[in-house]
């Protein structure tokens, strides 16, 4: 069957809806997830290229997720990755 399941694409809004707020307020004062740039940036970083358009989901009222994503973004490597 073509497309995405609806259940998977709901339970993966609910999960967005419940987290994502989480890591906006984490970003209030922090640059990066726990602070310096790490490992883990890169591991959550690349699916904020490519989820808001498979999931049809808007990242913008999210402002520090945003900015830490374009900070992120403007690293001249992240685009070799």
């Amino acid at each position: 069957q073509p497309g995405n399941d609806p259940g998977i694409v709901a339970d993966a809004h609910a999960r967005l809806a419940r987290f994502l707020p989480v890591l906006d307020r984490q970003r209030q004062d922090r640059d990066y997830v726990v602070g310096p740039l790490t490992v883990v940036d890169f591991a959550i970083g690349p699916r904020f290229d490519r989820a808001p358009t498979l999931l049809k989901f808007d990242v913008a009222p999210y402002r520090n997720i945003a900015a830490w994503h374009e900070r992120l973004r403007a690293k001249p490597y992240w685009s070799e990755a």
